[in-house]
C-alpha cells in the first residue's frame, strides 16, 4: 500500500475535494449547504488559504489519489474574531474509519501552533459520533449545542460546536 502524504492544498486538488465536499452534501446531513460546489465556487473559495497565516487547507494524498482534506477558515467576519477560527475534516468514504482524520488533525492544529490563534471551533452536526470522537481525540471539548439550528432533507438537526484551546 503506497503511504499517505499530507501537504498544503493545490488549485489542482479542487476537483477531488469538490467532489469530497458534494459527496457530503448530496447524500448526507453533516454539511448544511444544500446545493454541490462548482468548479468556479471552489477557485474563489481557494483564496482564503495562505498558510502563513491562520488559514491552511491540507490534503491527505496517497498515490494520486485524495482521500481527505483539513482546513481552518474564519470563525466569524467581525474583527474581533479574528484570533479563533473554524476547522474542517472531510475524508472520503474509503478512507473513513482508518485513523486517517486524526493524523490530518493532528497536523492541521500542530502547523497553527506558532500562529495568533486563542481557539479553534468545530461545528458538528448531529448525530455524527465519529466526528465527535475525532475531535475529542484531538484536544476539543464541546462549547455549545445548538439545537434544531438547521434543516435538510425535511429534518433539523441539532449542531455541536466544539472547542480547541491552543492558549
Amino acid at each position: 500500500m503506497p503511504k499517505i502524504n499530507i501537504r498544503p492544498l493545490l488549485t489542482s486538488d479542487l476537483t477531488a475535494v469538490k467532489d469530497i465536499y458534494n459527496h457530503y452534501i448530496k447524500h448526507t446531513h453533516i454539511n448544511f449547504e444544500t446545493n454541490p460546489y462548482s468548479d468556479d465556487y471552489m477557485q474563489e473559495w481557494f483564496q482564503q488559504f495562505d498558510h502563513s497565516g491562520r488559514h491552511h487547507a491540507y490534503v491527505a494524498v496517497q498515490g494520486e489519489q485524495i482521500l481527505g482534506f483539513a482546513l481552518s477558515q474564519k470563525f466569524r467576519p467581525k474583527p474581533a474574531y479574528s484570533t479563533s477560527i473554524e476547522v474542517t475534516f472531510y475524508l472520503t468514504e474509503a478512507a473513513a474509519g482508518k485513523g486517517l482524520g486524526k493524523k490530518l488533525g493532528h497536523h492541521l492544529l500542530n502547523n497553527l501552533k506558532e500562529q495568533d490563534i486563542n481557539r479553534a471551533y468545530a461545528a458538528i452536526a448531529l448525530p455524527n459520533d465519529a466526528s465527535i470522537g475525532l475531535h475529542k481525540s484531538l484536544g476539543f471539548e464541546q462549547a455549545a449545542l445548538l439545537s434544531e439550528v438547521g434543516r435538510k432533507f425535511d429534518k433539523f438537526y441539532d449542531v455541536a460546536y466544539l472547542e480547541y484551546k491552543f492558549s
